[in-house]
C-alpha cells in the first residue's frame, strides 16, 4: 500500500512510501501520515506564500467560510485574530473551514506540512470623516 508522508521541503510537501499493511499501524502513530495516498500520487511541489502578496480582510465577528484545495484526508488548520478551527479534508482534497475572527489580528490558514494556504487580516471597519467637523 502506498501512502505519502509529510517532508517538510515547501518543493517537495509529500513523499509516496510503499509499506506493508502490517506496517500500517505504526505509520498511523506518526504524525504527519496521509491514508491512502491520493490516487494521483502525492503532491509534488506547490507554490509558497512568499508574504508578498496581501492577505484578504475581513472584520471581527464576521463568519467566513474557507475553502482550501489541498490532499486528501489532511489537516487544514486556521489561527489568530482569536480563531482556532481545524478541518480535515475529504477524499478530494477540498477542505471548508468556517470561521469567525474574536479580534483584529492575522489569520493564518496552514494546510499539509504546515504550508499557508491563505492569509486574512482582521480590521474594524473605516469610519471616513466620522471626525471631521465642519
Amino acid at each position: 500500500m502506498t501512502i505519502c508522508r509529510v517532508t517538510g521541503d515547501v518543493k517537495n510537501p509529500l513523499a509516496p512510501i510503499t509499506i506493508r499493511l502490517n506496517e500500517l499501524a505504526v505509520y498511523l502513530t506518526r504524525a504527519g501520515t496521509v491514508v491512502p495516498g491520493p490516487t494521483g500520487g502525492c503532491r509534488r511541489s506547490t507554490p509558497p506564500d512568499d508574504g508578498g502578496s496581501p492577505p484578504a480582510i475581513t472584520q471581527p465577528n464576521q463568519p467566513e467560510t474557507i475553502v482550501v484545495d489541498t490532499t486528501p484526508n489532511t489537516v487544514v488548520t486556521a489561527t489568530g485574530a482569536g480563531v482556532k478551527a481545524s478541518t480535515k479534508s475529504n477524499k478530494a482534497g477540498k477542505a471548508k473551514l468556517k470561521i469567525k475572527a474574536k479580534k483584529k489580528g492575522i489569520i493564518t490558514v496552514r494546510a499539509d506540512g504546515g504550508r499557508v494556504v491563505k492569509r486574512i487580516g482582521v480590521a474594524s471597519p473605516s469610519r471616513s470623516g466620522a471626525n471631521l467637523t465642519g
